[in-house]
């Protein structure tokens, strides 16, 4: 099956430890393959399973503290 990728820009991760934390919470979903984190970037990278929707992995990201923006 193949993955996607989804990018969504994100404000508040300000150090690798809010890195991190974006990256457990959003590896913690079910299909998700791999997540990259880049505070400087202001942004997360998710590779998923086609049935990982962009909005679940917008409200993990949001459920650990920090704001989903749309792409500039």
């Amino acid at each position: 099956m193949a993955m996607g990728e989804t990018v969504l820009k994100v404000l508040g991760m300000t150090c690798s430890g809010c890195e991190a934390s974006v990256v457990r919470a959003v590896s913690a979903l079910p299909g998700v393959r791999s997540v990259r984190a880049d505070h400087r970037a202001r942004e997360v990278r998710v590779e998923a399973d086609p049935g990982v929707d962009r909005g679940t992995i917008a409200a993990r990201v949001e459920a650990a503290g920090f704001q989903v923006v749309p792409a500039e």
